[in-house]
C-alpha cells in the first residue's frame, strides 16, 4: 500500500509533468527527444493492466522501452524517488526478457543497455516483470518483480503520431496528379503533397484518395518519381506512422481500404513487397491472409490491420518514394 506521503508525491510529480508537457505530444505526455513521447501514469496497476492501458489509452502506445542510459535518466528525472514499471518482461518464456512494443513484436536490448541491480534478474518463475526501484540503496536499478504487484508506470509512443495529426495539411498539399519530384518543395525533403516518414530515413508517403485497382495504383505510384511504389511496411513503428499519415490526410472519407505493396503473385501464400523490401513484419486481421486473394490492403484509417483482396477491386492507396541523399 502507498502511504499518504507517497500518494502526495505521485500527485505532485503528475502535475509537474502535465505542466511541462511537450507540444508535439498528446496532452500530459513528455518528450525526451525525437521520436518518442512518454506518459507517466501515477495510478498504480499490476503490470499486465498497465500494459493494456498503454495499448488502449495512447494511439499505438506501449510500455516504456528503456534502451539507453539517456532514456533511463530522463524517466527517473520525471518520477523522482518513485518505483515504477517498465516494459521489460519474461511473460512469454521464463528467462527470455523482452520489451513490450506495438502488436507484440517484442525485441531485446539485452545485448546492449541494461541496468540490472546486482544479482538480477532473479531466476524465479514468479518474478517475470521489471520495475525500476528508487527505494533502498540501489537507486534507479532494475529488479525482476511479481507482475501482480501494483506500481506506477510509463507509456511510450511515437511522437510522429501526434506531430502529423495535430496540424493536418491543407487540401492544396494533395494534388490529383503526380509528377516526378525534381525540386522537393517541403523542408522535410519530400515533394509537395508527400509526407516524410518519421521511422524510415529518406522515405516519403503519398495518400491517394482516388480509387484504383491494385495494378493501376502501382502504376500510378511508379510514375510519381524514381524508386516509387505502393508502400511497404516493415515494422510496427512504420505501420503506426503510415496510420498517422493517412489519418491526417483530407478527403479520404470514402476510403475504407488502402492498397499497399504486398502481394503473392509469384507463389500462393508467399507474400512479398513490390519494392523488394524483406517480408517479415505483418499485421493481418483475424482470419487473414485469405490466400485465394493475392493483393494486400490496409484499414489504415481505422486500426492498421491488413487483409488480402481481389486485385481488381478499386481502393484508395498509399505510395512510397525513397529520396536520394
Amino acid at each position: 500500500m502507498f502511504s499518504a506521503r507517497a500518494v502526495c508525491l505521485l500527485l505532485i510529480v503528475y502535475f509537474l509533468q502535465t505542466s511541462k508537457a511537450d507540444d508535439a505530444c498528446d496532452e500530459g505526455a513528455w518528450s525526451n527527444r525525437d521520436p518518442y513521447c512518454y506518459q507517466f501514469e501515477f495510478m498504480p496497476k499490476m503490470w499486465t493492466s498497465a500494459r493494456d492501458n498503454c495499448h488502449q489509452s495512447m494511439m499505438m502506445g506501449f510500455m516504456a522501452d528503456v534502451n539507453s542510459s539517456d532514456v533511463q535518466s530522463f524517466l527517473d528525472f520525471q518520477t523522482g524517488p518513485v518505483d515504477y514499471w517498465i516494459g521489460l518482461n519474461s511473460l512469454k518464456t521464463q528467462g527470455q526478457w523482452e520489451w513490450d512494443v506495438p502488436d507484440g513484436a517484442a525485441y531485446s536490448h539485452l545485448d546492449g543497455y541494461t541496468n540490472w541491480a546486482p544479482g538480477e534478474p532473479a531466476n524465479d518463475p514468479n518474478l517475470r516483470c521489471v520495475q525500476v526501484r528508487h527505494s533502498g540503496s540501489n537507486m534507479g536499478l532494475w529488479y525482476a518483480t511479481d507482475c501482480e504487484q501494483t506500481l506506477p508506470y510509463f507509456c511510450q509512443e511515437l511522437k510522429s503520431v501526434y506531430a502529423t495529426t495535430s496540424t493536418p495539411p491543407s487540401t492544396s498539399r494533395t494534388p490529383t496528379t503526380l509528377t516526378p519530384p525534381t525540386n522537393p518543395a517541403t523542408p522535410t525533403g519530400c515533394p509537395d503533397g508527400w509526407h516524410s516518414s518519421q521511422v524510415v530515413s529518406n522515405k516519403c508517403y503519398y495518400v491517394a484518395a482516388q480509387k484504383n485497382i491494385w495494378f493501376d495504383a502501382e502504376a500510378f505510384c511508379t510514375k510519381a518519381g524514381p524508386n516509387a511504389h505502393l508502400t511497404s511496411i516493415t515494422s510496427a513503428y512504420e505501420n503506426a506512422n503510415v496510420d498517422a499519415v493517412v489519418t491526417s490526410t483530407p478527403s479520404i472519407s470514402e476510403c475504407d481500404q488502402f492498397w499497399i505493396g504486398g502481394n503473392d503473385f509469384d507463389q500462393d501464400g508467399q507474400f512479398v513487397w513490390e519494392d523488394g523490401s524483406p517480408w517479415g513484419y505483418t499485421k493481418w486481421a483475424q482470419g487473414q491472409p485469405d490466400t485465394t486473394q493475392q493483393c494486400v490492403s490496409s484499414t489504415a484509417r481505422a486500426n492498421g490491420q491488413w487483409k488480402t483482396e481481389n486485385c481488381g477491386i478499386k481502393n484508395c492507396f498509399i505510395c512510397e518514394m525513397t529520396m536520394s541523399g
